[in-house]
């Protein structure tokens, strides 16, 4: 929370408005929790530039919250979130995957099988469970982060007034 903070601090009081500011940092987590690894800083320009984000904030925020150390946590919360929701709606993800994905999967649940304990690996239970946990994130954060750059205008505003009152 304090290096959101700081990076309130620090475009809030430029010449980025908050919702500019919002915009670009939910655009960030979106891409920290979305399933295109690989291509995140290539889709941090690409999507900067067509819904007229800052991409040095993007980048930041994606960094900030996809990194070597989260990696591992977020894909396997993508992974499950998704696994649950297909059962949840009785959907047979093994049947939907792409004929390509077998070869790979048997490669991977036979490396990691003994680590993670999973029988089957898939890519459609990552794409959906990705999504889910992405989009209210983006959203919650957008609202999160306009909330906290308008409290620090206002505060910043409040304070330039008081030593522009005081006697010279």
């Amino acid at each position: 929370m304090k290096t959101l903070q700081r990076l309130v601090a620090r475009y809030g009081s430029g010449n980025i408005s908050p919702t500019m500011l919002a915009w670009s940092c939910a655009l960030g987590v979106y891409l920290a929790f979305s399933p295109f690894l690989g291509v995140q800083t290539i889709l941090v320009f690409v999507f900067s530039f067509l819904l007229r984000a800052r991409a040095s904030i993007v980048c930041a925020v994606l960094y900030l919250v996809n990194n070597p150390w989260t990696m591992v946590p977020i894909f396997f919360l993508d992974y499950g979130t998704g696994i649950w929701f297909l059962k949840l709606l009785g959907v047979d993800w093994v049947l939907l995957e792409p004929a390509w994905m077998q070869p790979v999967s048997d490669f991977l649940v036979k490396h990691l099988l003994h680590y993670v304990g999973m029988q089957r690996i898939g890519i459609l239970p990552y794409f959906v469970g990705a999504h889910i946990i992405a989009v209210p994130l983006t959203a919650a954060t957008f609202f999160i982060v306009r909330a906290l750059a308008n409290r620090h205008k206002t505060s910043l505003h409040a304070s330039v007034c008081e030593i522009d009152s005081l006697p010279k």
